[in-house]
């Protein structure tokens, strides 16, 4: 194994950590144990984070390669937990997340990203797996009702919605994997800053102007427009032009 936490009164931290070639769990945490997991990396672990019994927050993390489950989470209490994948990234895993347990809810938000992944997620004994994105769940593809033919302006109106809805976050995604292309970095709630300060000049920070600045360095990248969003993939740092193929695929 690479860290197990065991019976652990006391909230465990684990952060800015790379575990890699564990013969079993990267990341262990069991019977009680209280643990935080921040940026984080576990890759080619025969299982990346196996948790039974533990109260767990994960964010800002990157499991891959693993040949089990990257994500396995037993939970037997009659307490309910929600564990928010906040910033993963779940990659070239066998599957993504086991959940297992009543009270258990594990919530893959837009800011996660899971690929690769020859199985699919597996929620039992009344677990529930929360990702609006999940492709493999027919449920989540709304059937469009039977409306009466439309116009070229609906069409119009319809394709601006998506643009400035459903545009934006594909560009986030986007902008997550390219960062950590460029700089091996996992993208964090201070990314935004560590741009400004590390990866743009003066004529750079010109360029965006005093509003997107300060929208870079202070709020989170879900809260991001398209204008901005744009400038940093296009522009400065222009992930974009190094990284095409990435973005494609993305």
């Amino acid at each position: 194994h690479g860290i197990v936490i065991n019976r652990c009164i006391e909230e465990v931290t684990v952060k800015n950590t790379t575990i890699e070639e564990c013969e079993k769990v990267g990341l262990g945490c069991n019977d009680g144990a209280k643990a935080n997991f921040q940026n984080l990396t576990i890759s080619a672990c025969q299982s990346g984070i196996h948790a039974n019994g533990a109260l767990l927050k994960i964010s800002d993390t990157t499991i891959q390669g693993c040949q089990g489950t990257a994500l396995s989470v037993s939970w037997s209490n009659f307490v309910e937990q929600k564990i928010q994948l906040e910033g993963c990234t779940i990659e070239k895993c066998w599957k993504p997340i086991v959940a297992e347990g009543t009270y258990l809810q594990i919530v893959v938000p837009s800011s996660c990203i899971i690929e690769g992944c020859s199985g699919k997620n597996e929620p039992k004994a009344g677990a529930k797996i929360d990702w609006k994105d999940d492709p493999n769940n027919i449920h989540s593809i709304p059937v469009a009702p039977k409306t009466e033919p439309l116009t070229r302006r609906d069409n119009f109106n319809r394709f601006l919605k998506l643009l400035l809805g459903l545009g934006t976050e594909i560009l986030a995604k986007v902008l997550r994997r390219a960062h950590k292309k460029s700089t091996g970095r996992n993208w964090g709630r201070g990314t935004g800053r560590y741009i400004s300060n590390n990866m743009l000049d003066d004529r750079d920070r010109n360029r965006l102007g005093k509003s997107n600045l300060e929208r870079l360095e202070d709020e989170d990248i879900e809260s991001w427009d398209i204008t901005l969003l744009t400038a940093l993939l296009a522009n400065s740092p222009g992930y974009i032009d190094e990284y095409s193929s990435d973005a494609e695929e993305a």
